[in-house]
């Protein structure tokens, strides 16, 4: 019968390896810059929540204005609930914050709709409680959205929508299967946190620290 022999080998962080060092180095250096840099401050902790949150209002406020610079005439942005996987700091708001929030590599998308369409869009997030979204403000009524305005104006039928999302929603994920029956859908080849990135940088150029407010766009009836 074959016997096997076995030792413990303990390892310690104490260990110093110069060529282990030299080979990480580079990396450490770059995963810092990338994480760590400075961006914005931001006065007041922001946390998401349903149907409306300063933090959710501030993300899709910066995506419709970025996704115009991109697409040119955008109505509608919204980011899924559940992709935001954490909050804001009070505190100096930095690359890694970004990340941690948004880890996802999902894209933005354009997706043209119909008015149809774009109020069972609206019902399906109300369905669920509310998504944070910005271009639009409706009241949430027994899982229905009511009293719907785009742009400040009545939702209006035979009506095209622009509408930016994740890549993830626009090509069926979260129960979206539904915008199959968009009109068109139009990658923009931007990663959603790179995005938020950016647009907070060039804040950062013109103000000192973050607002960020509900403003009642989302509410339950």
């Amino acid at each position: 019968m074959e016997t096997i022999a076995a030792d413990y080998i303990t390892v310690s962080d104490s260990v110093v390896s110069p060529e282990a060092e030299s080979l990480i180095r580079p990396y450490r250096r770059a995963f810092m810059q990338a994480t760590n840099t400075p961006i914005i401050y931001n006065p007041t902790i922001l946390q998401k929540a349903q149907p409306e949150s300063a933090l959710g209002n501030l993300l899709t406020d910066l995506l419709l204005q970025s996704a115009t610079e991109q697409f040119g005439v955008v109505d509608v942005a919204m980011l899924n609930y559940g992709g935001i996987r954490a909050g804001l700091p009070a505190d100096t708001i930095r690359t890694g914050h970004i990340l941690e929030m948004l880890p996802f590599s999902n894209n933005l998308q354009l997706v043209v709709m119909d008015s149809a369409l774009l109020h069972t869009f609206l019902n399906h997030w109300s369905q669920k409680g509310g998504t944070p979204m910005a271009g639009v403000r409706f009241e949430i009524d027994n899982g229905l959205a009511i009293s719907v305005t785009v742009g400040g104006e009545p939702l209006q039928g035979g009506k095209h929508y622009r509408v930016v999302m994740p890549d993830y929603v626009a090509n069926g994920g979260d129960g979206c299967g539904f915008l199959k029956l968009a009109m068109a859908q139009i990658p923009s080849g931007m990663v959603l946190s790179e995005v938020i990135t950016t647009a907070l940088k060039q804040l950062a150029q013109s103000s000192t620290a973050l607002q960020a407010q509900t403003d009642g766009r989302i509410k339950r009836r």
